[in-house]
Order: C-alpha cells, then structure tokens, then sequence
C-alpha cells in the first residue's frame, strides 16, 4: 500500500508509522491529529484498528462488532474527539432474534459505556428496520433509527442520556401496520445432521395473530395462519433425516446448508371485511440461486374462511396474464418516457410476451383499491425490463398494480 504522511501547519512532513502494511479490505473511518481508525471490512469478521499517530504503533480494537457491521462499516463505526462510537452485539435472544447497541470506547483511557440498545421486533424487519443500525454523531448528539407506535423514524437524543431526551425529528419517517390489527410471533427451527448435530438447515418465521377485538372468528384464522408455520418448521426439522454419516466434515461440499425466512411486511383490512396478511419469503441455499416470493393469505372476517384472490376474480386465466402483460408494458413505457431510459418498442413488446410466459398469478395482494402482482427475475437474468435505472420494490421483483375497477368491474373487493 501506499504511504501515509503527516502534514502540519508549517508545511513540514513527517510518515506515519503503525498503518498495516496489507490494504485488502482496509479503509479509514476517522483521524484527527492523534488517532487514526482503520475499519477491516470483511464479512466474516469486520474489525477496528486505532494507530497512534505519536507513538507510532497500531492497536486492534478490544471489542466485537455486531454480525452485521459489515453490510454498512462506515455507518455503524464512527470517530469523534478520541472516541469510538460502534455497533455490538448485545444479546441473541433466538435464531435471527436479537438485541444490539450503540457503545462509546475512550482510546486515552479505555473505558467502554453502552449508550442505547435495542433489539429486532418481528413484524418491523421489513420495513427495512434493524437496531439502532444506522446513527450518527453531531455535537453531542446521537441521531438514531427506532420504532415507536406503528412508525420507524429517525430520532436525537443527548449522549450521556439516551433513552430520556429522545426526541422525533419527522425525517423520512414509515408507517408500519404490521402490528396494527394483532402481533407477531416469531418461529424457529433447525435441521439438524443426526450424526454430528450440525444444523444444516435454519428457518425463522413470523406468525401474525389476529387481535379478537376485529373477528369473532380470530381463534379460527389464528389457527390458520400458525399451521402454515408449523408445517414449515416440521419439514425444516425433518429436512436432514436421511443425511448420511460420511457427509461430516463435508457438509458444504453436499450443498446441504439453507436459511429460509418468512417475514410478515404487510397486514390491513379490506372493505372492513377481509383481513390481508403479506409474507416476504427469501429461501437461501448453497446449490444455485436464491429464491424469493411475494405471498398473501385472505381470511373473511365474518366467517373466518380463507380466501384467495380467485374468491373474486371470475375471469379466465389467459384473460388475466394478458391484463397483466399489457399493465406491464404500459408501465415500461411509461418509465422509458420519465426517465429516458430508451426502451425500444421491440424491448416493450418482450417485456409483454416474457410476463404472459413467466407471471405468478399466485403472487398477487389484494388492498383497498386493487391488487398488485409481482413479477419475480433472478438478478442474472437478461431482459429489457432489467435496466440500471429502475429502482423498485428490490432487484428481483417489479409490481404491477391494477385497480378492481379493470379486474372485477366494480371498485371494491366486495360485491
């Protein structure tokens, strides 16, 4: 790597000394005339390093970081005035339910203080919400994520006391009605090697549960919504049965290893009716891509009936892909129209014949005005729909809304 110098205000230069020779995944956080902070981002094992610019010497920072510093190092180390503010680990509570914290750590004296904590909520992750993740610090203060009342927000608080003074600042905030109608529970379970113990296979799911207050039928539909779980943490449980003892030891190399997670994103109530509860499903596996879906599970509220979208719609398939097909078209083209992105009318044409062959009509939500269904691409594909610029629901699925109005010819769910 490159040397690094230290320039005074005389125009003098004298080389710092202490900086790792090896560069790979290094990158500086932070510096003032005493320390320079190094972050090591990697993955496996994201670190900090404090170099004393006087002594001349490099010291590896005393404390583990929370797992997940690496996605964002540069958001969750932070350097002001000789103190390190950082993310840790505080707590797993369960599989993919845990606790983390914001620290304060003097280098001059080697004090560590926990400044705030909080932990995952379920129902709240897809909402693009983790634990005190993303802060800052700006004259004494600290400005934070956290979740309060139905809202994720950004928040300041006094440093030396942050759970008394914060206040909402109304920057970006987003509503979350995922707890608005009941709670949800978290659900775990492992497949295990029965040889070794080694648990080849992770689930975590959330389970909305219905407040009574809405339905006199909720024990009926909680019992409906639980069951999906069960079944899933059942064939998770199993998934290793037949494992062979002469996989131990070799275990990634019989592309054994997945974590399934079905997260709740999403719960409304239709027309004062119908009770819609959305799951964001990502399954990761060793052996080829990962695969990602949008569901929805409809319960009457009067009865107590699940329900699916054909419940409603008594159009014909064909009909439907081909409503589908042209909404999508349209919305390409409307998108190529806003932001120049240069769909030719060959490219719009493709985009409709690839959504009449690869729509998933059982990937549709229902909500007040309309429903909107998700047309699902691996991140290799190749299609003119995949341009750079589009910046939708993520970097696998686009969603095409149509109102009831164009699909049951009224502009209600209900009848």
């Amino acid at each position: 790597m490159g040397s690094y110098y230290k320039l005074y205000e005389n125009g003098d230069m004298k080389p710092v000394s202490g900086i790792p020779e090896e560069d790979t995944y290094l990158s500086i956080s932070g510096y003032d005339s005493n320390y320079l902070i190094y972050l090591f981002v990697n993955v496996e094992e994201p670190k900090i390093y404090t170099v004393d610019l006087n002594q001349g010497k490099m010291i590896e920072f005393p404390y583990e970081l929370a797992a997940n510093s690496h996605i964002a190092l540069k958001k969750t180390v932070i350097y002001r005035d000789g103190i390190i503010y950082y993310l840790a680990p505080q707590e797993n509570l369960a599989y993919n339910v845990y606790s983390q914290g914001v620290h304060s750590y003097d280098i001059k004296n080697g004090q560590d203080k926990l400044l705030v904590a909080r932990q995952t909520i379920p129902g709240v992750r897809c909402a693009d919400y983790l634990p005190v993740f993303s802060f800052d610090i700006k004259n004494g203060m600290l400005f934070f994520e956290d979740y309060h009342d139905g809202v994720v927000d950004w928040y300041m608080s006094d440093l030396q006391d942050v759970d008394n003074t914060q206040t909402p600042l109304g920057a970006n905030p987003r509503e979350v009605n995922t707890l608005k109608y009941g709670r949800v529970e978290p659900v775990e379970a492992f497949g295990n090697c029965p040889h070794c113990g080694e648990a080849l296979g992770k689930l975590y799911a959330e389970t909305f549960v219905l407040d009574a207050s809405y339905s006199q039928f909720a024990d009926k539909i909680n019992s409906a919504l639980k069951a999906k779980n069960e079944v899933r943490a059942e064939n998770t449980r199993k998934s290793q049965d037949d494992v062979s003892a002469d996989s131990c030891g070799q275990h990634d190399l019989y592309f054994m290893y997945f974590s399934h997670y079905y997260y709740i994103s999403d719960v409304r109530i239709i027309d004062e009716r119908y009770l819609a509860v959305s799951e964001d499903v990502t399954l990761y596996g060793t052996e080829g891509p990962n695969e990602c879906c949008r569901d929805q599970y409809l319960f009457d509220l009067k009865t107590g009936d699940e329900l699916t979208f054909s419940s409603f719609y008594k159009g014909s398939e064909d009909d439907l892909k081909k409503l589908i097909a042209t909404k999508t078209r349209e919305f390409f083209k409307e998108y190529s129209d806003k932001y120049d992105a240069e769909f030719s009318e060959d490219d719009l044409n493709a985009a409709y014949e690839n959504t009449i062959k690869s729509v998933d009509l059982s990937t549709v939500r229902l909500k007040e005005q309309g429903a909107s269904f998700f047309l699902h691409y691996h991140s290799y594909d190749k299609a003119p729909y995949k341009d750079e610029y589009y910046d939708g629901l993520d970097d696998q699925f686009y969603e095409i809304f149509i109102s009831y109005e164009e699909l049951l010819g009224r502009n209600t769910l209900s009848e």
